[in-house]
């Protein structure tokens, strides 16, 4: 348990440095220990303001499930405030930080004008130079995430749906996409 505090503090006096890796990691340490999602999203968007992509993609998918919370209000339910374009705006910038998880989630919605202005023609070239570096299981599960989306689930509907492929903890962690985006890393 010591060893686990020693860690956060670690982490805490790097995000004072500004450290995208650490905020986010940091974030994944208050989420497992239940804390508020509140903190939990204002470390991670700490992380994904230092251009740290595994955060830019969590906070992608959050807004598309109407799970980001605005930090101004502490709130994702507010009638000026829409958490999916907020969501695809940072699959955006995921995008142009060479994240090929982020930037699969973002030609997706360019290509169904999800919470976006459609367009197909960008989206297929941004798909040509993702899509050759993702597995067909990373791409099933991209895409269940964006089938999800558009057929109209609520984020409660993915709590209580034990019988969906894919089902989403109330604070979505997307350990599996850190984990395909550090492979590109090591093969960059």
């Amino acid at each position: 348990m010591m060893q686990h505090s020693d860690t956060i503090m670690k982490r805490i006096e790097a995000e004072r440095k500004c450290d995208g890796r650490n905020a986010y990691l940091l974030s994944c340490d208050f989420s497992e220990r239940k804390a508020n999602q509140v903190i939990v999203q204002n470390h991670c968007y700490k992380a994904a303001g230092w251009h740290y992509s595994p955060a830019q993609v969590e906070l992608g998918v959050l807004g598309l499930l109407g799970l980001l919370i605005d930090m101004d209000t502490s709130t994702c339910f507010d009638i000026n405030y829409c958490p999916a374009e907020q969501g695809v705006l940072w699959l955006k910038e995921s995008y142009k930080s060479g994240n090929k998880v982020g930037s699969f989630l973002y030609a997706k919605c360019l290509q169904t004008g999800l919470f976006t202005k459609e367009d197909k023609r960008f989206a297929e070239s941004i798909f040509k130079t993702c899509v050759a570096e993702l597995t067909e299981e990373d791409i099933l599960m991209l895409n269940s995430i964006i089938d999800f989306v558009k057929n109209g689930y609520s984020p409660l509907d993915a709590i209580f749906n034990n019988n969906n492929v894919v089902t989403f903890p109330l604070h979505f962690r997307l350990v599996n996409l850190e984990l395909i985006d550090s492979r590109y890393k090591k093969a960059m």
